[in-house]
């Protein structure tokens, strides 16, 4: 069965540093409902997502420990993340300031850079094509938005099995209308997503692939 949430992959750039940086660290209060049902929930989704035009308030309803641990191990080696919040705080400030987070990740990883090879990396042109990739990263990330903001959703009921649901959901994200089914886990009084694959689609499937910060710089050098 075909996903119906949208199948673009938005570009993000690896070594999430914590505690380098304090724009990381704004306050991020969920502000999902306790006691809604799964398809409540998405509702209560569409409905802030539509109102906002803002894809931060979806990252609230995902379960990011869950998330966390379903990374493939190359990712998580790529992207340096410890636990669910620091994927959070990943995604989050990919999306609210993705030219700021990347001007951070390469200083951060400069520093890891022996002395001698950092020398010979050629700082303008690492500016520049910092600044492309968080460009691109912007228009990624709008285009996510204004696709998600634009299209129109039917939330049907929720076939709940234990700890799972499952939401019927009839959406036109990538083109005609169709029907399919979300999954959602149940995670104290909520129901919450537990993963990002409803908003990015599987990782095999995604158009760009993670790319880390050592790659990014072993172009730009002094010659």
């Amino acid at each position: 069965m075909k996903r119906i949430f949208l199948v673009l992959f938005f570009a993000l750039f690896s070594l999430c540093t914590p505690g380098t940086s304090s724009f990381v660290y704004f306050a991020f209060a969920a502000e999902t409902a306790d006691g809604l049902s799964p398809d409540d929930t998405i509702r209560d989704a569409v409905k802030r997502l539509k109102d906002s035009k803002s894809l931060l308030v979806l990252l609230e309803y995902v379960d990011w420990d869950k998330a966390f641990k379903k990374l493939p191990p190359d990712e998580l080696v790529v992207m340096n993340l410890r636990n669910g919040e620091d994927y959070r705080l990943y995604v989050y400030t990919k999306i609210a300031t993705p030219k700021e987070s990347l001007e951070q990740e390469a200083k951060a990883f400069l520093q890891t850079v022996p002395e001698a090879e950092r020398e010979r990396i050629d700082r303008d042109r690492l500016n520049v094509t910092v600044s492309k990739m968080a460009a691109d990263m912007k228009v990624a990330f709008d285009k996510v938005r204004e696709t998600f903001v634009n299209a129109s959703y039917t939330i049907g009921k929720s076939r709940i099995e234990g700890d799972q649901a499952y939401v019927t959901v009839t959406s036109n994200l990538e083109g005609p209308m169709e029907t399919g089914e979300v999954l959602m886990e149940k995670n104290g009084n909520k129901w919450l997503f537990p993963s990002l694959e409803v908003f990015l689609g599987p990782n095999e499937e995604r158009p760009v692939r993670m790319q880390s910060m050592e790659e990014l710089l072993r172009a730009p050098r002094k010659r």
